[in-house]
């Protein structure tokens, strides 16, 4: 689940109803193992809720790098240079 899923379907910088709760709250530096050593992430936080949120994408790489590694792979594989594969996690529009 994505952190705007989690908060209900407003957009970056609409106030909330008052039937909605929780708000956004900048992120938490993680870790994600790589073969090649440790990758600082940043983790998406979530403020004003009573269930602590939790980020599909980390649960889903859960630390570890190896479906990452796969995706890198198969863009190289569909022609990506090294600086696209980069800026795609770089400037990527998608959150956690």
């Amino acid at each position: 689940m994505s952190r705007g899923d989690f908060l209900g379907s407003r957009g970056r910088y609409e106030r909330r109803s008052d039937d909605q709760v929780g708000s956004r709250n900048g992120y938490e530096r993680g870790r994600l193992r790589t073969a090649q050593g440790f990758v600082d992430v940043g983790v998406p936080q979530v403020r004003g809720v009573g269930e602590p949120f939790r980020s599909s994408l980390m649960s889903f790489l859960d630390g570890n790098s190896e479906v990452l590694d796969r995706l890198v792979n198969e863009m190289y594989a569909r022609g990506l240079s090294t600086r696209d594969v980069e800026d795609s996690f770089v400037t990527s529009p998608v959150s956690c």
